[in-house]
């Protein structure tokens, strides 16, 4: 499915889940559940092939090159995705917090890369 339809029937989704949620309000958050999952699903499967092209750029590398954008990833979508489920139960300032936890999480991962970076600029200037 492409962007588009994925996103027009992410409209008319959203539009039946709000005609349920005022006839039988306790369906609408499994609902939306699972059209958060589709939605995830829908969008790995595009960045599927950047993963691929990005496996074949690290392979001289190491693995662990590969292994940092992807956890990166991983976390972004699970702290947004739940920062939004926060902000959807009126919890705004938690759902912020967990934003936060998010960005630290993926600095904090991504420090090896950047002493890396700082090591190999080191070298560059040494020469």
């Amino acid at each position: 499915m492409t962007v588009l339809g994925t996103c027009l029937a992410t409209v008319v989704f959203v539009l039946l889940l709000l005609v349920i949620r005022a006839v039988k309000g306790e369906l609408a958050l499994p609902m939306s559940v699972i059209l958060s999952v589709f939605l995830t699903g829908a969008a790995l499967t595009i960045v599927a092939p950047l993963f691929s092209a990005m496996k074949e750029l690290a392979a001289p590398y190491g693995e662990d090159m590969l292994e940092i954008p992807v956890k990166a990833l991983g976390i972004s979508l699970v702290s947004v995705t739940a920062a939004d489920f926060c902000r959807d139960a009126g919890e705004t300032a938690i759902a912020a917090k967990l934003e936060l936890l998010g960005k630290c999480a993926v600095l904090a991962l991504a420090l090896p890369l950047i002493l890396r970076l700082v090591a190999l600029c080191r070298e560059v200037l040494a020469l």
